[in-house]
C-alpha cells in the first residue's frame, strides 16, 4: 500500500490499464497459438459483437494489407503503451509529457507489430494444411463488417475441415454485411479473401 500510494497518480492509472490490458493480450496469443496448431470450435479472437465495433472497418483502418485497427491492435497498444509510460514517469517524474509522447510511439510500434502477426497468421492458414477452396459453399459469420461492392477491410469466421479459420472478405451484394450476419462462401479471391453472399 504503502508502494501504491508513493506512485505518481498516472502511474496509478497506467498501472492499471498494464496489467488489465497485458493479461487480455496473453490470453489472445495464447489463444491465436492453440487455434493456429490445434482444431477449435470457439471464438478465439476476443471479438466484440457490436456495431461499434464496424468503427475499425473502414478502408482507412487498412494499411499495406493490414488491419491497423482492430480489437487486438488496440490491446497492444494500451498495454505496451502503459507501461512504457509507467516505467518513464518513474525515471522523469517532471517530464510527464515526454514519458506519454513516448509511450504512444511504443504503442503505435507494438500495434503494428501485432497487425504484421496476424497478416502471417493469415497467409499461414491459407497456405497450410486447410485448404480455403473447401469454404466454398459453407456458411458463415461476419467477423468485422463486409463492405458492399467488394469494398475491403472485412472479415468473416468459417468453419473449414473442423476448424473455426478467420478470413478477409469481400462481396458482390450492393448493401453492407453487418457483423453477426450470416453468410455463405461463394468463392476464392486470393491467398486470405474469401467471396461471400448474404444469406
Amino acid at each position: 500500500m504503502e508502494w501504491w500510494m508513493s506512485l505518481h497518480p498516472l502511474q496509478n492509472v497506467m498501472f492499471i490499464i498494464g496489467c488489465a490490458m497485458g493479461a487480455v493480450l496473453v490470453v489472445q496469443i495464447l489463444m491465436m497459438l492453440i487455434g493456429l496448431g490445434h482444431d477449435t470450435t470457439f471464438d478465439h479472437d476476443g471479438h466484440f459483437d457490436t456495431d461499434s465495433g464496424d468503427a475499425f472497418n473502414s478502408d482507412s483502418a487498412v494499411a499495406f494489407g493490414m488491419r491497423m485497427l482492430s480489437i487486438r491492435s488496440i490491446i497492444a497498444f494500451l498495454s505496451v503503451g502503459a507501461w512504457v509510460c509507467f516505467t518513464l514517469v518513474g525515471y522523469w517524474p517532471n517530464a510527464i509529457w515526454a514519458a506519454i509522447l513516448l509511450a504512444v510511439v511504443a504503442g503505435l510500434a507494438a500495434s503494428a507489430a501485432m497487425a504484421f502477426a496476424l497478416r502471417a497468421i493469415q497467409k499461414l492458414q491459407g497456405s497450410g494444411n486447410v485448404s480455403m477452396e473447401n469454404a466454398v459453399g459453407k456458411n458463415g459469420q461476419v467477423y468485422l463488417r463486409v463492405p458492399a461492392a467488394r469494398g475491403t477491410g472485412g472479415q468473416i469466421q468459417v468453419t473449414v475441415q473442423e476448424r473455426l479459420r478467420e478470413y478477409n472478405a469481400v462481396t458482390d451484394a450492393e448493401r453492407v454485411l453487418k457483423t453477426g450476419e450470416k453468410v455463405r462462401v461463394i468463392g476464392v479471391v486470393d491467398e486470405t479473401t474469401l467471396l461471400v453472399e448474404p444469406i
